[in-house]
């Protein structure tokens, strides 16, 4: 997976729900500009074969399921809710967007 800095100076404050507490305030904000240099710029995704990018999609989809006990955890932090709801249902469904 690569990483790159956002060009956007904003920045998005994550809050644990259940505590009040602060999760992290570093959660880089992506822009208009920052899509157009992930999906057209600097990426082969525009160039890619649907059959290709929805391949793709699905891999992320199953990666998402196969670490959906850490994924749950984490999201857990920022909704409040039980770790175990969070990927039976949120997780989950977000991995079937993917696959639609």
């Amino acid at each position: 997976m690569q990483s790159v800095t956002s060009k956007s100076a904003d920045r998005l404050r994550v809050i644990n729900s259940r505590t009040g507490e602060v999760v992290t305030s570093d959660v880089h904000v992506a822009g208009a500009e920052d899509v157009e240099l992930a999906a057209f710029e600097n990426r082969p995704w525009s160039t890619m074969s649907g059959s290709r990018r929805g391949k793709l999609l699905w891999k992320l989809a199953d990666l998402m399921e196969a670490n959906g006990a850490e994924l749950a955890g984490l999201e857990s932090l920022a909704m409040g809710a039980f770790p175990i709801l969070g990927q039976a249902v949120v997780i989950k469904n977000a991995a079937d967007v993917f696959r639609c």
